[in-house]
């Protein structure tokens, strides 16, 4: 029954490892097959807990949250374009939802997740380093962008950057290997050595995705982290890594001229943005154009269908703005309802220490520190790690 229980939880983790592949079927890619066999999974347990006599309370302030929230995506289709469509953000919502009611029926899966968590780092960072060294290569995703490993990248931007499994390219494997090391790294169960082993596999794995934001992200949480729980020597080990890594490109990352490009033009995608989101209708600014109708590109911000097919439109790389471009005001105000209600009770009413609670929002503060540069928000392959880790302080609060 334990097996039974857990496997869900095992099939979530191996959604970082199917590739997003084409195999044949419309809209479906290999790294769906994971979410479709947890969806079945968990209903067929949720549905025999309910068949054995068991009753969910319907009172839980934060069921009812997500309820409201995933009504409102529904609708907001409808209020926005005058009809219904079931978007991908809506099924989304509904996958996420699903995983927080499996986690409230069942006990806490905290040991669970800790351990696929350490092996999916493990896998996850020795496929980055590996694939560095020998220049290794898997072949593009259904995208067409990013090879899986290896990237020789011709077009400007850092030659040699690691892609994983997952869509969304370097950046995004970046902040896959940030949020397991910190959830892994300043876990109770870890001895000194294997937090040290586990600091040095981290932030190899994220420095050869050369993604800036997840390794200063990561360097500035775990040196804290260190400090504050007096693990020396994991900061030794950490330091002695950045020591090992400016061999492979370190400082040309952060300072080339071609490089810094790249942050212009995210602070001018960032700009039209808001700038746009200032000076639109009273509708619109409460509703939002809608998930998928509004993308960027540089500095236009406009209708998906009016950029060129020659351009790839995208969110302006900033998740809590995309939010409000998508879903207005009152929507991103039901979404950080959702993000802070278990982390408010928790940091209030704790018996643990002022240690021990860092550690386990560590992962939290990455992420929603990483939605500044990025639209990991609307990443499917990435945000169930992120509402996973939430729901586990919800389970312990």
């Amino acid at each position: 029954m334990k097996f039974l229980r857990e496997l869900p939880i095992g099939f979530l983790f191996l959604i970082a490892i199917f590739p997003h592949i084409d195999i044949g079927f419309s809209n479906i890619f290999l790294d769906d097959i994971p979410v479709l066999l947890f969806f079945v999974l968990a209903l067929i347990q949720i549905v025999s807990f309910r068949l054995q006599g068991n009753r969910l309370s319907l009172s839980n302030n934060y069921l009812f949250y997500w309820v409201i929230y995933i009504v409102y995506t529904f609708i907001n289709p409808l209020i926005i374009n005058g009809d219904y469509l079931i978007t991908t953000d809506v099924l989304r919502s509904l996958f996420i939802f699903v995983i927080f009611i499996y986690y409230l029926i069942f006990s806490s899966f905290g040991n669970l997740i800790f351990g696929l968590s350490k092996k999916l780092l493990f896998v996850l960072s020795a496929f980055s380093i590996f694939c560095y060294f020998f220049e290794f290569s898997l072949g593009k995703d259904a995208y067409e962008y990013w090879n899986i490993g290896f990237n020789r990248n011709q077009w400007g931007f850092t030659s040699g950057r690691i892609n994983g499994f997952q869509a969304g390219g370097p950046n995004a494997f970046g902040d896959l290997i940030v949020l397991l090391g910190l959830r892994v790294i300043f876990d109770i169960n870890l001895s000194r050595m294997q937090r040290s082993l586990c600091i040095v596999l981290a932030y190899l794995g994220c420095f050869f995705t050369y993604s800036r934001a997840s390794l200063l992200v990561f360097v500035t949480l775990c040196v804290f982290l260190l400090i504050i729980n007096k693990e020396y020597i994991g900061l030794a080990f950490l330091v002695m890594s950045i020591l090992f890594s400016m061999n492979f490109g370190l400082i040309n990352r952060f300072s080339s001229e071609s490089e810094t490009e790249g942050i212009s033009d995210r602070l001018e995608m960032q700009a039209a943005t808001s700038s746009e989101l200032a000076n639109r209708d009273l509708k619109y600014q409460f509703f939002g154009y809608g998930f998928g109708n509004f993308a960027v590109v540089r500095e236009e911000v406009k209708e998906v269908a009016e950029f060129s097919s020659d351009l790839r439109p995208t969110g302006p790389h900033n998740g809590f703005m995309y939010k409000i471009l998508n879903y207005g005001y009152i929507g991103f105000a039901l979404y950080l309802i959702l993000i802070f209600y278990p982390v408010k009770s928790i940091l209030l009413k704790t018996k643990n220490s002022f240690v021990y609670s860092l550690s386990l929002f560590g992962p939290i503060i990455a992420f929603l520190g990483l939605n500044l540069s990025g639209d990991l928000f609307q990443n499917e392959s990435l945000v169930w790690l992120f509402w996973l880790y939430l729901f586990e302080i919800y389970k312990k609060e």
